[in-house]
This record gives C-alpha cells, sequence and structure tokens, in this order.
C-alpha cells in the first residue's frame, strides 16, 4: 500500500512532494503556517504547493489545522526523504519548535520538542547543546515518569545520560543522578 502511495505521491508537482515531505515530518496534523516556516517560503508558494495535495486527498483541513487523510499517506511522503536528510530536517524542526516556543508552549509541545531533537543528535556540534538537550531530555523524561509512560520516561533518560557522555557525573553529577533515578524508576 505504501509503495502504492509512493509512487502517487511522486507523480505531485517537485514543490508538493517537498511540501509533503516536511509536512510527514511534523506528523499526521500539521499547521500550514508553521510548514510554511520550515519550508522559508512565502504563504503563497505555500498553498500553491499544498494545493495539489488538497486535491488528490492526501491532506485534508480539519478544524484549521491541515491533517494527512490517511497515516499510510504521512507514511509515504515520509519514505521519499533520504535517510541522510532526515536528521538535519528534524533538527532543524526541533531548533524552530523550541524557538518559537514560550514556557508554557514548550511545556505543552516538550515531546514534540525533544523527538526532534533527538532525531538530531548526530549532528550536534557543541558541548552546549549536548547539555541543552540533556536538560530538556531531563524535563521530558520527569514528565513522562508522572504520566507513567515507563517507556518514554526511559527512553528520555537514557538519551540525556548518553548525551551528557563519560564525564557527566564529573560535570553534571545532579543532573547525571537526576537521569539516573529516572531511568531506575521507569524500568
Amino acid at each position: 500500500v505504501v509503495e502504492l502511495l509512493v509512487g502517487n505521491v511522486q507523480r505531485l508537482p517537485t514543490a508538493s512532494q517537498e511540501a509533503l515531505k516536511v509536512a510527514a515530518c511534523l506528523g499526521i496534523r500539521f499547521d500550514p503556517v508553521f510548514l510554511q516556516r520550515v519550508l522559508d517560503i512565502s504563504q503563497e508558494e505555500t498553498r500553491l504547493a499544498l494545493q495539489a495535495a488538497y486535491e488528490e486527498g492526501f491532506i485534508v483541513r480539519v478544524n484549521g489545522s491541515d491533517r494527512f487523510a490517511h497515516g499510510r499517506i504521512q507514511q509515504a511522503a515520509y519514505s521519499l526523504i533520504p535517510d541522510h536528510e532526515k536528521p538535519g530536517l528534524h533538527r532543524h524542526i526541533g531548533r524552530m519548535l523550541l524557538a518559537e516556543s514560550t514556557v508554557r508552549a514548550e511545556a505543552e509541545h516538550l515531546f514534540e520538542i525533544v523527538d526532534h531533537l533527538n532525531m538530531g543528535v548526530p549532528l550536534i556540534e557543541t558541548a552546549d547543546e549536548r547539555h541543552e538537550l540533556a536538560e530538556l531530555n531531563a524535563k521530558a523524561a520527569e514528565s513522562a515518569l508522572r504520566a507513567t509512560a515507563y517507556a518514554a520516561a526511559s527512553a528520555n533518560a537514557r538519551t540525556g545520560i548518553r548525551l551528557l557522555g563519560d564525564d557527566g557525573w564529573q560535570s553534571h553529577y545532579q543532573r547525571m543522578l537526576q537521569l539516573h533515578l529516572v531511568a531506575a524508576e521507569a524500568a
């Protein structure tokens, strides 16, 4: 089914394909205004790029946001992104979400932000960025633990531990202790 849908998506104009690929990274539901900012194109260019996808029934408008008509369509669009481009795209999306979020919005979208940034971990270049992402993973792990989402709490805690690295116990003792405690409780 996905292969058939991939072929259908590939028949769309290039701009429509690109918009759908980025939209697929955002999830089954996506905000067309945020999509426009990620694509770094005008509102009119975004509208035109999505028009063919609307006409084909790949995406539909629901309560002011757009959504893929089916999860398999999202999966097909996402599969068109070359694997080597996915970390950079997710990192870019995560950074934009984080930059645009207020404290309240960050709490509401914390898991989404962290998931995108975690997919871009291989591209992290600085220790400060590693530590910032470890902090976000710690927040997400604690929040997931409070919500009894143990698998997510464990995954975020382990990612935070990996980000702090071998010298984490010396340079960030309290954070490492907290992450290990959350990981243990989640396990």
